[in-house]
């Protein structure tokens, strides 16, 4: 005797045998697999944009950090 259930928001359905083990089909796992790779991908996106936003802030902060400087080293010394 096959017992189905769902898992998650879609019907994912498994079909579980008689003796207890959980059969997945190939859309099942294909499924899961999307699920994964979307995952990575949400994740993976805004640390490349973040990344990327430090990168160009430190790139275009240090062309402009190494501009010469006019100092004096002269001492000013007063008199009484």
């Amino acid at each position: 005797m096959k017992k189905y259930f769902s898992i998650g928001t879609r019907n994912m359905r498994l079909c579980q045998l008689s003796n207890g083990e959980i059969e997945m089909k190939f859309t099942d796992t294909w499924l899961l697999t999307k699920k994964i790779l979307i995952g990575f991908v949400i994740t993976l996106v805004p640390l490349a944009i973040l990344a990327g936003g430090l990168w160009l802030t430190q790139w275009l902060a240090g062309s402009h950090a190494h501009a010469k400087q006019i100092s004096s080293t002269k001492v000013v010394t007063y008199a009484n």
